[in-house]
């Protein structure tokens, strides 16, 4: 009497199904998930041993292949065991009873973990616990506060977390035909760009360097639309003129 098993690990399992056969193979034969070949390899070598069997013999083939070889029918030829990073799909399940593979048993080894690494030559990364559980959970606190889960709605990191994105303005300037101090910026998560260049209005950002350069730029400079300025600086147009007249014969004095 032999066993066949499938063992899946994200929510790590094994599946069983029994059948007689003529031995003409005395090891185990296993395939299936690379996430679980690490480990099944150590409990084989393990098994080989501290038994008087032989060590199994495990091929990583991916949790698919390895469904696929398992399903294929019974015999020496196929599979006892096959690993996998997930349950199996209705689909296989069907093929598996259409070859004879049935009394499938699903035994759970284990979780799935994620490590999330950060190289000494990037920007670090400032994530929290919240940030990832956020990122990769099923279903999450609902966003309006209630307390209810709902399905997870976050796509994008800007989604999870808007302060992970840095953002770098740059080069602030008087724009003419805008009438305004403009700026260029740079967005980037985790030190990667992801736009750059982007013009942006400056007043807002950094509204004391801004009145700075409008009046350097386009009062001093005379680079300005008067209308627009005046309105910048809050005073009637008017007076705004006679100001400059008025600057303008001192310099030719």
């Amino acid at each position: 009497m032999s066993r066949k098993i499938l063992v899946l690990a994200s929510a790590a399992t094994i599946c069983f199904s029994t059948y007689a056969s003529a031995a003409s193979r005395d090891y185990i034969s296993i395939v299936g998930s690379s996430t679980v070949y690490p480990f099944a390899t150590v409990v084989a070598e393990t098994f080989g041993k501290k038994t008087r069997f032989k060590t199994p013999k495990i091929e990583s083939t991916g949790s698919g292949g390895g469904m696929k070889l398992f399903c294929s029918g019974v015999g020496v030829e196929h599979p006892d065991i096959t690993n996998s990073s997930r349950r199996i799909k209705k689909s296989e399940y069907d093929k598996c009873q259409k070859n004879g593979v049935t009394g499938i048993i699903e035994v759970k080894v284990g979780y799935d973990g994620i490590a999330i690494a950060n190289s000494k030559k990037a920007e670090r990364m400032e994530l929290s616990r919240k940030d990832i559980f956020l990122a990769l959970a099923k279903d999450v606190p609902n966003p309006d506060g209630s307390e209810t889960l709902v399905a997870n709605p976050y796509k994008t990191w800007m989604d999870v977390n808007p302060a992970l994105l840095k953002l770098h303005d740059y080069e602030p300037h008087w724009h003419t035909r805008s009438g305004r101090v403009m700026a260029y910026r740079r967005t980037s998560l985790f030190g990667l760009v992801l736009a750059d260049k982007q013009r942006i209005h400056y007043g807002p950002v950094n509204p004391v360097e801004a009145r700075e350069i409008l009046i350097r730029a386009a009062l001093v400079a005379c680079d300005w639309n008067q209308t627009v300025a005046a309105q910048k600086l809050r005073i009637p147009a008017r007076t705004l003129t006679n100001k400059v007249k008025a600057y303008d014969l001192r310099r030719s004095g």
